[in-house]
């Protein structure tokens, strides 16, 4: 981030942190496959069914996404172009190019990225999160690289190549991974089992995209209503607690397969612990690293722009209360999703979304990037904060009600 804003200048780093927003809503590409793979190979895993046919369907499913996504991308680049940069567009198309190249990486990243989810579900979570780790790293390594060598008359193309190439690298390695642990074999489409995938996948998509409007909107809102200068400072703050916010997420996702095979037993009480715990977890990281980032935001704000963006106490607490809002909100959400129950999420989240947009554009306008934040955290604390929890243990209930209905018929 810092050599970023070296490279670039806080307007130009403002820019690039608009344009990688762009990467969470190319991410949809994997059309929910992921989830869908990791939900039917945890489930099979628990019934003692073969897990082999499944995982070969895989590949079939990123070369076609791929295909079918590469011409969809370019096409939307010049419509984003124009409404996402359009001062740049209009003094010269070589932005069009640039968005082309950025979106084209990481539409294959996240295909290439379902295997991560393949690993989750086969209990090596931890490679599902040294892979990123390792493009991370590179990434920085490229990044400085980068800002030494200062040849790329197009900056920002420069900074979207070295920052985006080498984690579509390690993904694509990490699919070679999974193709010598599992022994790939290229085999027919068993049609049963990939009708249902599919069906599922449609699901998560649908749920994807909700989750999108909610919290993805929030840079293509802030390119209208800010200036360059703060859309930097909010990308800075943001992806501190990104990063804060992984470390309890990667625990989280880790315990997705494990609440499947639990759920799919009926162990709710098991559940209920892992839950409790995964909260308890997840506060006291949320809570510990605020506190921190305000003691010592100076020092943080000077390793990270070389002081050229100032960070505010008020933006540090708006971002610490809306990440603890996900702490528990989306603990419950993983539970639900662990066992294909996402039909709720259709039912609250469009209406999550608009209020979501509406709050984001009126307090954004009002108070500047706080406003932004905030209206992202008040349609959770709206919606999904107790909505999740209140329907997955009106679930337990029902599940608890049948069985004990079930024991008192009486047999033969």
């Amino acid at each position: 981030m810092r050599y970023l804003i070296i490279y670039l200048g806080v307007d130009g780093y403002g820019a690039f942190a608009i344009l990688l927003s762009l990467a969470g809503w190319v991410a949809l590409s994997d059309c929910g496959f992921s989830t869908a793979f990791q939900n039917t190979f945890s489930e099979n895993r628990a019934k003692s069914v073969s897990t082999e046919i499944l995982v070969s369907q895989i590949r079939f499913v990123q070369y076609g996404l791929t295909l079918l996504w590469i011409p969809i991308v370019c096409a939307l680049s010049f419509p984003l172009c124009a409404y996402l940069f359009p001062e740049m567009y209009s003094a010269s198309k070589a932005i069009v190019s640039t968005v082309i190249t950025g979106m084209v990486i990481w539409m294959t990243s996240a295909v290439a990225g379902i295997s991560y989810k393949l690993l989750y579900a086969m209990h090596k979570g931890y490679l599902a999160n040294v892979y990123p780790a390792i493009g991370s790293i590179l990434s920085l390594l490229a990044v400085i690289t980068l800002t030494g060598l200062n040849r790329f008359d197009n900056k920002l193309l420069g900074a979207v190549i070295a920052y985006s190439v080498p984690p579509l690298l390690v993904s694509l390695a990490a699919n070679m991974h999974i193709n010598t642990d599992l022994r790939w074999t290229v085999k027919g489409l068993d049609w049963p089992q990939m009708h249902i995938v599919m069906r599922r996948a449609w699901s998560f998509l649908g749920f994807a995209l909700l989750v999108a409007c909610v919290t993805g909107f929030d840079y293509l809102i802030m390119a209208r209503i800010l200036e360059q200068h703060n859309i930097a400072a909010y990308n800075v703050v943001s992806r501190v607690f990104i990063f804060i916010y992984f470390l309890y997420y990667s625990i989280l996702t880790a315990m997705w397969p494990v609440f499947t095979e639990l759920m799919t037993r009926e162990q709710y009480q098991a559940v209920k612990i892992r839950i409790y715990k995964s909260i308890l977890l997840g506060v006291v990281i949320i809570s510990f690293s605020t506190a921190m980032f305000l003691c010592f935001r100076s020092f943080i704000s000077g390793v990270l722009s070389d002081n050229k963006i100032v960070i505010s106490t008020q933006t540090i607490i708006c971002f610490g209360s809306y990440y603890l809002l996900r702490v528990w909100g989306d603990a419950f959400a993983v539970v639900l999703a662990s066992v294909n129950n996402v039909k709720i999420f259709w039912m609250y989240m469009p209406f999550q979304a608009l209020i979501s947009l509406g709050l984001q554009y009126y307090l954004g306008s009002r108070y500047g990037l706080d406003g932004i934040i905030v209206g992202i955290g008040i349609s959770f604390l709206l919606t999904a904060v107790w909505i999740n929890p209140a329907v997955l243990y009106r679930q337990f209930k029902q599940k608890i009600r049948i069985d004990v209905l079930q024991s008192k018929i009486p047999t033969g």
